[in-house]
């Protein structure tokens, strides 16, 4: 039911494109400006964590795209809202931000319970958005106005199988018991047995449990009781929990390789957890070494903006985010955001520094998108293309 409220939503949208506007935006489709000069805003909602990184990438896209002459007299406006630790400022935020008539969207870096939060109210208020960072099922994108550049869980599942099914025939999961983790476990679980993967044992943990390591215990036990050879373990756990979990699975000897959906961007993180994060394996869609002349360009720009800082994920996607915007106002030739939101979705094609990124018409990445495991092993990450062999990075060196 949602696919058709959308596709229908879309069709009104193709409709007023092509009927009667009013003088302003007629105005402004002449040229993409008028004689005020205003700025068209957009906001971005993101996390401490990778507050930073976002914006850089975000803050090279609009100097770039601000310095086009469609652009000239309607400058692209960055505006932050970095969510505070208190639960009773976030809608504080909100409200700032839906406050601002000049909005024209808000691109969301935050989790799952904020992101479908901000969906409903965005669509309320008639503002374009666009997720770069949560994959979870759980996000129903019931909004026309909404749009995830990110591939969702099953996505990620399958694409993880798809690399695991060469080399690993017996896995364990070990799983936080949070709706996320869940829905994302569930979507792995069902493209292992599609591959013909046995999962071997699964255990899970609630948030709250810090020390995990009589479950691990009793995993071990299991595991060698039954003579079983474990190829790999997968972990579905927060990222701020990853590293500790580690740690706790090779302490009981668990010495598998690991492998977990999520792209850990902090290598200093993985770096305090020593020698016990070696041969972490991640699934990850942005490459800064990939030889492709669009995202060596793009690292040589960055480096040139940023001598101090190497572009990654975060960067990457805000990057994506704003130029994909930016390509649908002038293909729209007016900020309103219906008309924004129909380019964006009946684009044929886009291929951003992050790879190819064509929408469906719930507002999610096709099937395809590029797609690389990411290697920690002694201080560094290494990524492997497709069909190149996992290296050696023994857990004790």
């Amino acid at each position: 039911m949602r696919i058709w409220i959308r596709f229908v939503a879309v069709l009104i949208i193709s409709v007023g494109i092509s009927g009667c506007k009013d003088s302003d935006v007629r105005q402004f489709e002449t040229n993409l400006a008028n004689t005020n000069s205003e700025p068209i805003v957009i906001g971005i909602l993101a996390s401490a964590l990778h507050n930073d990184s976002l914006l850089r990438g975000v803050k090279l896209a609009v100097k770039e795209i601000n310095a086009k002459t469609a652009f000239q007299n309607h400058p692209l406006q960055i505006e932050g809202y970095m969510l505070p630790e208190s639960e009773s400022n976030e809608m504080d935020i909100v409200r700032k931000m839906i406050g601002n008539d000049r909005l024209l969207a808000v691109i969301n870096g935050l989790n799952t319970k904020h992101t479908a939060l901000a969906d409903r109210i965005l669509l309320i208020h008639k503002k374009i958005h666009i997720v770069i960072a949560n994959s979870s099922m759980s996000i129903s994108q019931d909004s026309p106005l909404s749009f995830r550049i990110i591939p969702n869980d099953r996505i990620v599942s399958r694409q993880i199988v798809d690399r695991m099914e060469w080399n690993w025939h017996n896995v364990a999961v070990i799983q936080e018991r949070d709706d996320k983790r869940v829905l994302q476990v569930k979507t792995f679980l069902e493209a292992a047995a599609e591959s013909g993967i046995n999962i071997s044992q699964t255990i899970s943990f609630f948030p709250w449990e810090n020390d995990i390591r009589q479950l691990l215990w009793n995993l071990r036990e299991k595991i060698n009781k039954n003579q079983e050879y474990l190829d790999a373990i997968y972990i579905a756990c927060d990222p701020i929990n990853l590293t500790r979990i580690i740690k706790q699975v090779r302490a009981m000897n668990l010495n598998s390789p690991i492998i977990t959906p999520n792209d850990l961007q902090n290598i200093i993180r993985l770096q305090a957890a020593g020698s016990a994060a070696n041969g972490l394996l991640m699934a990850s869609y942005f490459n800064p070494d990939a030889p492709e002349p669009h995202v060596q360009e793009f690292v040589k720009r960055f480096r040139s903006e940023y001598p101090n800082n190497h572009p990654d994920l975060w960067a990457a996607r805000g990057f994506d985010a704003i130029w994909m915007l930016a390509k649908s106002i002038e293909l729209a030739k007016t900020d309103n955001a219906w008309e924004v939101a129909s380019e964006m979705l009946l684009v044929e094609k886009w291929h951003g520094v992050t790879g190819r990124i064509v929408f469906n018409i719930a507002g999610d990445v096709s099937e395809y998108v590029p797609y690389y495991l990411k290697q920690y092993c002694n201080g560094n990450f290494i990524f492997l293309m497709e069909d190149q062999p996992i290296p050696l990075c023994p857990p004790y060196p």
